[in-house]
């Protein structure tokens, strides 16, 4: 409720969704915030990366969560207990790659457990995510008529993408103002402090009509039902009689169908190797005269 994605979605109607990546090479993390933006979002970009950034600001000002950060540590080891196997000549290229930027002993988790988190260190990364750091592309498939004529067009090599570059703070003037909050930032009231950040933010951007009168940004809380210890007792299927039985187990068995509905279904108990997985497949006949989908 009220998230960032939702806050730019259902309440501005500037974006479709909000998407959030990292990469990791031995020459650094870079991490990638993409918006699909609607066309009121296309037109008002300014007022799409205030949003954004004064959703960081918001993050900074409310600190670190402990059980936040203990729900995401639970998250990170029950998908990594039960991650997926890999094929071997992904595996093999996948550790090579970490022997480049990890110790032995983290070899096999440290992309994955969050074993020992550092809030101090987490917070040094939120101070570093503000609008002078960073690099904003633009991607509009009909850039050619908007684009600026005292730019130079560039080609990148190899792809013939045509782009342009210019300053940020040349292009969007009010970049100084993205983020900002009314109260001092020696004030020692958090609520008051993350309170006129949403203000802030609400005055900024309420000159336009389709805006709503105010709202608050809210951030996620911890993740709430994490199963802690997970029953195989189901898990494992039951091996056939015949050669193909042994390895792949028993086949599904078909069945019986409800009063009222027609079709087919087929059911197998866990995999040969015990996994807490659910796999499902779906089939559809095509419609014919007389046949009728409850």
């Amino acid at each position: 409720k009220n998230s960032l994605r939702m806050i730019l979605r259902d309440h501005l109607e500037l974006a479709y969704g909000v998407m959030l990546w990292a990469e990791d090479t031995s020459a650094g993390t870079m991490v990638w915030l993409v918006t699909d933006l609607t066309y009121k979002g296309a037109q008002a970009p300014d007022t799409v990366l205030d949003t954004i950034f004064t959703y960081f600001e918001k993050a900074r000002r409310s600190g670190i969560d402990t059980k936040i950060m203990q729900s995401l540590i639970n998250v990170a080891k029950l998908q990594w207990d039960w991650a997926p196997l890999q094929q071997p000549m992904d595996a093999a290229s996948h550790i090579v790659e970490e022997m480049t930027r990890l110790g032995p002993d983290d070899l096999l988790s440290g992309d994955s457990l969050l074993e020992n988190p550092n809030p101090a260190l987490i917070l040094q990364v939120l101070k570093k995510l503000k609008p002078q750091n960073a690099n904003i592309c633009f991607i509009d498939p009909n850039a050619t008529d908007s684009w600026n004529p005292d730019l130079k067009v560039n080609t990148l090599p190899f792809y013939g993408l045509k782009y342009t570059q210019e300053f940020l703070l040349k292009r969007f003037p009010n970049m100084k103002t993205w983020g900002h909050w009314a109260s001092p930032a020696s004030s020692k009231n958090v609520q008051l402090t993350l309170q006129s950040i949403d203000s802030g933010l609400t005055d900024r951007i309420g000159l336009l009509t389709y805006v709503p009168s105010s709202f608050s940004m809210q951030l996620p809380g911890p993740i709430e039902d994490i199963p802690t210890s997970l029953s195989l007792q189901f898990a494992k299927a039951v091996s056939g009689s015949t050669q193909l039985g042994q390895r792949w187990g028993l086949s599904p068995r078909k069945l019986e169908e409800e009063a009222g509905r027609q079709g087919e279904l087929f059911f197998r108990q866990g995999w040969m190797l015990p996994r807490p997985r659910i796999f499902a497949t779906f089939s559809f006949r095509k419609r014919s005269p007389g046949l009728k989908f409850s």
